[in-house]
């Protein structure tokens, strides 16, 4: 069982607290222009993965027994859960009575520390507030740069001068890539978009602690999700918009960890921040002055928008998926649990430097005794 632990939420605000945030808002020069960085990402992200993987989904897709009564909405809700276990502690389909006590340690433990931490993080965060969704935008654009052209912008000055000729190549290999999506291969765009979320599904249920590989494991799977459904969860004395923001503040932290490799919640991240103003600013007028071909991006065949929502790594998920019959299963009605689902997220979000979250009360605290 977890608590959101006041002496790990502490640490975090005084963290910031040592931070002048002030200076991120003027490292990223602007206005940046949101809808072109979000065009970067798009475009980037539209040829994840190699002509090659295509084939192999084709060929997969076109030889397994798949079901094609699985719900995407329902995969995705199946996958919250998942994110739930992993990150909160709790399996919400275990025995209803373990299920019951971790959830009230959990949300007791919120509802006592999260309201003041949420409230003394925003007057922390105030100064970049304005300029939040741009930074976000430019991060998420050096991101997709980094990931998918193997360009970190940050690592030199020079790292930018073939960023131009890269992203074109890229658009040119998206073109190649829907000719032989559209000519050489012959499985539907449906059969590839259901072999993705059967290996989605079966990726969950292992989380969860189902394994659909063996006999019987689906029915169970469903029958314990009936008990799931019916859960009670103790009331929230604060609102998931609250923590929604919250998770939005902390998630920036994250993201600029990602991105330009420093972590402000380190000691000395406000000095490497400030040594990397000129790269910072150098990478972001690189981004500003990319051409994008977006048509080209958008003219990708249905086929090749299908394995799109497949991971790119496809070997092992897809195959694996692709070996087990489930040609007549349909995933039931899978429960929702949004507060949890954004509870999940804080947690994530700084689980690498500070985690928020004790996975068992201290010795020293009276709290869940």
């Amino acid at each position: 069982m977890g608590c959101f632990c006041k002496t790990n939420l502490d640490a975090v605000l005084g963290q910031l607290g040592n931070l002048p945030l002030s200076l991120l808002a003027s490292i990223f020069p602007g206005p940046i222009s949101i809808n072109h960085m979000a065009n970067i990402s798009a475009t980037l992200g539209a040829q994840a993965t190699a002509t090659a993987d295509l084939s192999l989904m084709a060929q997969l897709a076109a030889s397994a027994n798949i079901s094609a009564n699985l719900s995407a909405s329902a995969v995705a809700r199946l996958e919250a859960m998942a994110a739930i276990k992993q990150q909160l502690g709790i399996n919400l389909l275990g025995p209803s009575a373990s299920v019951s006590a971790s959830l009230s340690l959990a949300i007791q433990s919120a509802n006592l520390h999260l309201p003041s931490f949420s409230q003394m993080l925003a007057q922390l965060m105030a100064p970049i507030i304005e300029v939040l969704n741009e930074i976000a935008a430019a991060l998420g654009a050096m991101l997709s740069i980094n990931s998918q052209l193997g360009i970190n912008l940050m690592a030199s000055a020079s790292a930018s001068l073939n960023l131009q000729a890269a992203v074109s190549a890229r658009i040119a290999a998206m073109a190649a890539l829907n000719a032989q999506a559209s000519l050489g291969l012959d499985v539907s765009a449906s059969a590839m978009a259901n072999l993705s979320l059967q290996a989605r599904l079966v990726a969950a249920a292992n989380i969860l602690g189902f394994n659909l590989g063996l006999p019987g494991v689906a029915a169970s799977l469903n029958a314990a999700l009936s008990v799931a459904a019916n859960l009670q969860l103790p009331s929230f004395d604060f609102g998931i918009g609250m923590m929604g923001n919250l998770s939005a503040l902390l998630g920036q932290l994250a993201a600029i960890l990602a991105a330009l490799g420093i972590n402000l919640l380190a000691p000395g991240g406000a000095n490497l921040l400030l040594s990397a103003q000129a790269s910072i600013q150098a990478a972001i007028s690189a981004m500003a002055s990319l051409d994008l071909n977006a048509s080209v991006a958008a003219s990708l065949s249905a086929r090749a928008q299908a394995q799109l929502t497949a991971n790119a790594s496809l070997s092992a998920s897809l195959q694996a998926a692709a070996s087990l019959d489930l040609s007549g299963f349909a995933l039931g009605f899978v429960p929702f649990f949004p507060s949890l689902n954004v509870m999940a997220n804080l947690t994530a979000q700084l689980s690498a430097t500070l985690p928020i979250l004790a996975l068992s009360p201290c010795l020293i605290c009276p709290f869940g005794k």
